[in-house]
């Protein structure tokens, strides 16, 4: 069992939808253990910025969630995030799968 580092249903459903695309990428987590760090990686971000990265990579078809440069863009999200409203979808400007 794994330790989900965000507790609202948006979040859990969306990390069974990301679970079930990896099966379907035919790219599984191979044991608990590797999907517990994917989580723990992103527990260092924001709810909404996780959300968003896994929406994107779901709709780019990255194997990922993160990547060289998601700390990077994870300050432009806060950056912004302060300065404009929630709904701009210009924060992930400059993420790009390896």
């Amino acid at each position: 069992s794994v330790i989900i580092p965000f507790e609202s249903t948006e979040f859990k459903d969306l990390w069974d939808k990301w679970i079930a695309y990896r099966k379907d990428i035919k790219r599984p987590y191979r044991s608990a253990k590797s999907e517990q760090t994917a989580l723990t990686q992103l527990s260092k971000y924001s709810e909404e910025f996780v959300i968003e990265l896994i929406n994107r990579s779901i709709a780019n078809g990255w194997q990922g969630l993160v990547y060289d440069g998601t700390d990077k863009a994870f300050e432009d999200y806060k950056s912004k995030s302060k300065t404009t409203n929630k709904n701009d979808k210009g924060t992930f400007n400059g993420l790009t799968a390896n």
